[in-house]
């Protein structure tokens, strides 16, 4: 948005455009990313006091808390 003498203007900024990468077989996609989730999971366990994984209860923290076999895991409720 942009204000200039009294006037409003709106432009489109960024416009996001998926190009896929078609170099590899769904495979090798699915090998890579759990390579990658697991050694990102393996360093962030790496500390000097008990670990555990926060479930916001969506599907990105539960797919991350299935590489915390045998961890605590930790989700809050609210009553309203």
């Amino acid at each position: 948005m942009l204000w200039k003498d009294g006037a409003l203007s709106v432009e489109r900024y960024f416009e996001p455009k998926f190009v896929p990468d078609e170099s590899k077989t769904e495979e090798e996609w699915v090998r890579d990313i759990d390579r990658v989730m697991s050694d990102s999971v393996a360093a962030h366990k790496i500390a000097d006091v008990e670990v555990g994984s926060f479930l916001s209860s969506g599907v990105d923290s539960s797919y991350v808390a299935t590489y915390f076999e045998g961890q605590k895991t930790f989700t809050v409720g609210f009553d309203f």
